[in-house]
């Protein structure tokens, strides 16, 4: 993630690290930050904890103002560690499980 601008196209695999809300999950892997990687998008249903997982999307700039309506997040407190970190918007998920 840290090589990707806000636009770029973005393909990962990773471990879900948490399920967030129905459109929105923490991804984990040794690349990516200690806090993990947010993706919103739709939660591929049946996935937990731990699922492998393929995301297909764009990266952007999480800022909870802009993200929080379209997405169904709430709670600002949750996303915190997000504020202004690169995330994926996800066109696609798949679980390997």
């Amino acid at each position: 993630m840290a090589m990707r601008e806000v636009g770029d196209p973005i393909v990962m695999t990773a471990v879900v690290a948490a399920i967030m809300t129905a459109r929105a999950f923490v991804i984990a892997d040794a690349d990516l930050p200690d806090q993990g990687t947010l993706v919103l998008g739709v939660v591929p249903p049946g996935l937990e904890q731990r699922s492998l997982v393929t995301v297909r999307g764009v990266v952007d700039e999480f800022g909870f103002d802009r993200l929080s309506t379209p997405y169904g997040l709430e709670r600002r407190e949750r996303y915190s560690d997000f504020e202004s970190r690169k995330v994926v918007l996800a066109h696609t998920v798949r679980s390997w499980a």
